[in-house]
This record gives structure tokens, C-alpha cells and sequence, in this order.
């Protein structure tokens, strides 16, 4: 049976207002090519920013415990790569793959949790949701009409991208824990649909207007 997304969650949340001089996201994003983790959800928030002009932005936040995170990688004309999951990886030595060794495979692109707010962590932002020295839990924010059928809650494993080296969200995907699938998405376009249709329009047509996909990771390399 196929499962019915919904929002309600996120909509019911009270919302906080936040009063401050000025409001550009540019300067949250002007720098790095941003993070892949994952992690669980500990908490949900809202909040409205309301800049001098009267200029009202309203934004879901997710507080999540980082499990793991690695940089996003990028190539010569822009199109998004796999990261190096690991400094390590196993090559078959035997007949039919029965055998197999460990051989380094380059300097890994992962973040140690400690570093992970040093580089995306904004000043600003982190005043307004901190709650706590809390290291491995970082607030990440989205648009409120960036996000469309979002049915995240707490406890739930997630998997996202940031704009950049910032905090700000530019996909959100909820993983499935029994199946270690994706099952629920957000990002840039108002997106209710699943991980695979989203991978499939991408090969399918133009991907240029579209939030750039990962392929070809596999789930063990992110326990590496």
C-alpha cells in the first residue's frame, strides 16, 4: 500500500519571530561546495525573521545528530560526484570474487563531527536556534515553500545536503530504517516524491533547473 505524505507535522509547529537588522542568504552560502551527511532528527522548529524592511522569511528548522558527514564533490563542469566515502577500499584477489584485500584508495572526504560546525556553522543562525554546547547536533533550515508532503519527525534518520558550506538545506531525504531506503524528499523544488522518481527524472530529461543527485553510493560505504 502506498504510504500518504503529509506535512502536518511541520505545520502545527509553533513559530518563533526573530527580529533582525538584515536577511541575505548569500552570505550564509558564498562559500565551499557543501556537506553530505547523515544523522537523526532530535528536534523540529519554526521561525519567521523579519528583516527592518517588514520583510517577513519564514523557515522550518531540523536539529539533527550527525552521524556521519563527508564534503560534497563536485567536477570540472559542475556536475555533483560521488565523494571518497574512505581512505580504504577492498579489491577481489580471488576466483569469483571469493577473496578479497584492503588497498588504500586516497585522502577520504569525510568530516570528523568535531569540525562539522566549525565549517558550515554560521554565527548568526546558531544564536537564534542553539540550546547547548552540543557539538554533533546542528540546526539546518529550509524554506517553508521549499518543502511540500515533508513527512519527517522526530527519531527519524535523515540524509541531506547543505547549500554550500552553510546550514541551510538543499536536499532532504528521510531514510527508511528497515529497508535502509529513502522514502521522503526536499529540497530547491516544492518536492513530495520519492528518492527513485526523483533519480529516474533526472536521467530521463534535463537536469539543469534540478537539485544535483549523488549515483552510484552504496550503503556500506557510508559505514566505512
Amino acid at each position: 500500500m502506498s504510504r500518504i505524505y503529509s506535512n502536518d507535522s511541520l505545520t502545527t509547529l509553533p513559530v518563533k519571530t526573530c527580529h533582525v537588522s538584515e536577511w541575505f542568504i548569500g552570505k550564509f552560502t558564498a562559500k565551499g561546495d557543501g556537506v553530505l551527511l547523515e544523522g537523526k532528527v532530535t528536534k523540529k522548529s519554526r521561525y519567521a525573521i523579519v528583516d527592518s524592511s517588514k520583510n517577513k522569511h519564514r523557515y522550518f528548522v531540523f536539529h539533527v545528530k550527525v552521524k556521519q558527514a563527508h564534503r560534497r564533490k563536485f567536477d570540472g563542469s559542475g556536475k555533483e560526484t560521488t565523494p571518497n566515502f574512505s581512505a580504504k577500499t577492498k579489491v577481489s584477489t580471488g576466483y569469483l570474487m571469493s577473496s578479497y584485500k584492503t588497498v588504500d584508495k586516497g585522502k577520504t572526504d569525510k568530516i570528523e563531527n568535531m569540525k562539522l560546525k566549525e565549517i558550515i556553522g554560521s554565527e548568526q543562525l546558531l544564536s537564534i536556534t542553539e540550546n547547548g554546547p552540543v557539538s554533533d547536533v546542528i540546526p539546518f533550515w529550509i524554506s517553508e515553500e521549499n518543502v511540500e508532503q515533508l513527512d519527517i519527525d522526530i527519531d527519524n534518520e535523515v540524509r541531506l545536503k547543505t547549500k554550500s558550506d552553510s546550514q541551510f538545506i538543499d536536499q532532504l531525504l528521510r531514510i527508511e530504517i528497515e529497508s535502509r531506503t529513502v522514502g521522503n524528499m526536499a529540497g530547491d523544488e516544492k518536492v513530495g516524491s520519492s528518492w527513485t522518481d526523483k533519480i529516474l527524472a533526472n536521467k530521463g530529461g534535463d537536469v539543469s533547473n534540478k537539485v544535483p543527485v549523488v549515483e552510484g553510493v552504496d550503503e556500506d560505504e557510508w559505514d566505512d
